[in-house]
């Protein structure tokens, strides 16, 4: 699995690939990366194809005809990477608990406005700081519960993660365990 400032690294490079009119299939289960780095979505589930599209497609219009669709989950899951007015949208137009991911501190904005509609939210300890002013990570998760999100969870990487809502904070340490493959991993807890 690579780290951030490798993701960071790999992407400049496709980026600037891209540019130069190359063209890359990226498979990914992490929405965040496939946002960020593809022009053209294609979901499969169970083996079958079940949308395709551009990422700039997914706009409030869209959203209106998947709306029936949308409101069958159970939770309704967001990132950041979707625009202000798709967001909007699906704060404005969904009654279920949605469960968000800020992306990045530069997007988090995106979502500090909704707050008050958040189930969960799972930012790492940077975007959590961040938005919130505060010094560490128990602080952040904290504040946010303030701010009116239900229940926080913070990843810190290799140090585990905070956890908070209105009657409890918490933290989850990582065991020590000896890592021979971390393929896929991510930010995984």
């Amino acid at each position: 699995s690579l780290n951030n400032r490798e993701i960071d690294h790999l992407f400049g490079i496709v980026n600037n690939l891209k540019k130069q009119g190359t063209s890359f299939i990226f498979i990914s289960h992490k929405m965040t990366e496939i946002f960020t780095i593809a022009d053209r979505y294609t979901v499969l589930r169970n083996g079958q194809m079940v949308g395709s599209g551009l990422i700039s497609e997914i706009t409030p219009e869209y959203l209106k005809t998947v709306l029936d669709e949308i409101r069958k989950a159970d939770v309704v899951v967001v990132d950041a990477n979707l625009s202000p007015d798709s967001l909007e949208f699906i704060f404005d137009n969904v009654d279920l608990p949605i469960v968000a991911d800020p992306v990045s501190c530069a997007k988090i904005e995106r979502l500090k406005k909704h707050f008050h509609r958040l189930s969960a939210f799972k930012p790492n300890a940077l975007e959590a700081m961040y938005v919130t002013g505060a010094q560490n990570a128990q602080d952040a998760a904290k504040a946010l519960v303030k701010m009116g999100v239900k229940r926080v969870v913070v990843s810190m990487g290799d140090a585990g993660c905070v956890y908070a809502d209105e009657n409890e904070i918490g933290a989850i340490l990582p065991e020590k365990v000896y890592t021979c493959q971390a393929n896929g991993a991510g930010d995984a807890m």
